[in-house]
């Protein structure tokens, strides 16, 4: 897959934030490139999102970027999140995406998309 300008732009800013971004945030830092409005900044991520390289956080309404290794692989995402720093870290399925896809498989229920969100205090904050 290959990437535009502004997907790189994005994509690099979230790569090197340890917490979570909110689309405002990404445009603020990134007003100097040629992004202007927070459509334009929506648009890339969608588009990230959809290529498996970033990840919404639902409760903080914000963004981060996720291992490529995990992308599109399954279709759990779990995340530990610091509520001191707002370091945002994801975590493998594995035994959560098993547990999950049995227990909705018995509601008669195909598993199409799960984000665990879990905070807590890091142990750099602790």
């Amino acid at each position: 897959m290959v990437l535009t300008n502004k997907q790189q732009q994005v994509l690099g800013v979230l790569q090197q934030s340890v917490a979570p971004l909110s689309a405002y945030a990404l445009l603020a830092q990134l007003g100097e490139h040629g992004f202007n409005a927070p459509t334009q900044v929506y648009r890339v991520l969608h588009k990230l999102i959809e290529f498996g390289l970033v990840r919404r956080l639902e409760s903080l309404h914000a963004y981060t970027s996720c291992a490529p290794s995990k992308a599109g692989k399954s279709p759990v995402s779990a995340f530990v999140i610091c509520r001191a720093c707002g370091q945002a870290r994801e975590l493998e399925g594995g035994l959560l995406d098993e547990c999950l896809g049995q227990k909705v498989r018995s509601e008669g229920f195909a598993l199409e998309k799960v984000t665990v969100e879990v905070f807590g205090i890091c142990a750099s904050c602790n």
